[in-house]
């Protein structure tokens, strides 16, 4: 479904991350999402989605500006598309979460270990 679309949209009040995003992404599939949660850390605005706020007054014309921003212009739906992949490869891929995962988990036994001897 995300290779056929041409936008993702993900208009959430709350997220705590937003696999969804990173789904689409690696589909090529550019992104609009809420200012929310962990969404805020995860899109770069104007690099790899565009953001709207969900809360403001004016949010359905934000949201809609934004599609229509991305839907009107082939180069930037191209570009956030591509982007977003290159992130999503980059950064989410399997072995470099297992690769990061190991290290919190290396600093957090050298901390426990350190406090036992310590204490």
């Amino acid at each position: 479904a995300y290779h056929a679309a041409d936008v993702f949209c993900l208009a959430s009040r709350h997220e705590p991350f937003g696999i969804v995003v990173l789904e689409a992404w690696c589909a090529a599939c550019p992104v609009v999402v809420s200012r929310v949660g962990g969404l805020q850390s995860l899109v770069c605005d104007g690099d790899t989605g565009l953001f709207f706020e969900p809360d403001a007054d004016d949010a359905d014309q934000q949201l809609a500006g934004a599609l229509q921003r991305v839907y009107g212009d082939t180069d930037l739906r191209r570009s956030l598309g591509e982007s977003g992949k290159k992130t999503a490869l980059e950064q989410y891929e399997w072995s470099r979460i297992s690769s990061r995962l190991e290290e919190i988990y290396q600093i957090a036994e050298a901390y426990h270990s350190g406090r036992k001897e310590g204490a």
